[in-house]
């Protein structure tokens, strides 16, 4: 496409044969991980069979999306901007799902953690009317993207960040998401982001604030709270206490001392799907 060849992992659910249109979701992988590592850690395949979702991972050039205020060294950015378009690219597999694999268009979601929780939110103020919703895990916006960052339409959004986040700090600034000395991403705090994302959706009413239900009894040095805003459409941040750079529920993938903590207390995949399917 646009003269750079591109790929996908495309997952289809059991149903798929039996169903008219299907809802997708595209998840997108971190920085400097691949599709088989995306599949690993999102655990997503089994409750697509269940839950009757197209699962597609998209491969970044260079394992790393473009998008404006983040590192400029990777292989993704050194290319022509027109070229390495990222978004273009996702626009083009939406229209090769619904043409090829009875892909519902009016149900389109995006998800990822880290570099790919980023750009999913980028991918939703850039396709207007194409991203139904978005869920992002270890995720904010750079501050130089903020200014410009709307959605045309209102999108509901899930946010689950860590509290002590050591690759992408909870309170912002500068990121740690690809080698030392690429990153120049100056990155909003979790609290403006969601500031940012309840003003876009042009939402003003006061949220619901709970304790997220435990998976397992205390121990593991974590909790989850939830804040929820139910206007036009619904706005879902979990903030997990003592959380790193991890996906809520799985396995601790490298030392603590390197993304912090992973909280074992619910599984993120479930939350996902839960809202995605949740979205009217």
């Amino acid at each position: 496409m646009d003269g750079i060849e591109r790929s996908y992992v495309l997952h289809l659910p059991l149903s798929f044969h039996s169903f008219k249109k299907i809802q997708v979701i595209f998840a997108l992988h971190g920085n400097e991980v691949d599709n088989a590592g995306a599949i690993n850690l999102y655990n997503l395949n089994d409750l697509a069979d269940e839950k009757h979702f197209i699962i597609v991972y998209p491969s970044a050039i260079g394992r790393n999306w473009n998008m404006p205020g983040t590192s400029h060294d990777s292989a993704a950015n050194t290319n022509d901007s027109d070229n390495a378009s990222d978004v273009h690219f996702i626009s083009a597999v939406i229209d090769t799902l619904a043409s090829k694999y009875k892909e519902d268009t009016s149900r389109v979601f995006v998800t990822g953690m880290g570099r790919g929780g980023m750009f999913a939110l980028y991918l939703a103020s850039k396709l207007p009317g194409r991203i139904k919703a978005v869920a992002a895990v270890c995720s904010s916006i750079p501050k130089t993207f903020a200014e410009s960052f709307k959605f045309v339409h209102p999108v509901p959004v899930l946010l689950i960040n860590g509290t002590t986040d050591p690759l992408l700090n909870y309170n912002g600034g500068k990121a740690k998401i690809t080698k030392p000395g690429e990153e120049n991403a100056d990155m909003l705090s979790t609290e403006d982001l969601v500031d940012k994302i309840v003003k876009t959706d042009s939402c003003d009413i006061d949220p619901d604030v709970e304790d997220v239900p435990r998976n397992k009894d205390g121990g593991d040095e974590c909790s989850a709270v939830e804040t929820i805003y139910s206007c036009k459409v619904t706005i879902d941040f979990i903030a997990i206490i003592n959380g790193g750079h991890t996906w809520p529920g799985k396995f601790q993938y490298l030392p603590k001392i390197f993304p912090g903590k992973v909280c074992p207390d619910f599984n993120a995949e479930d939350r996902i799907i839960q809202f995605f399917k949740s979205v009217k």
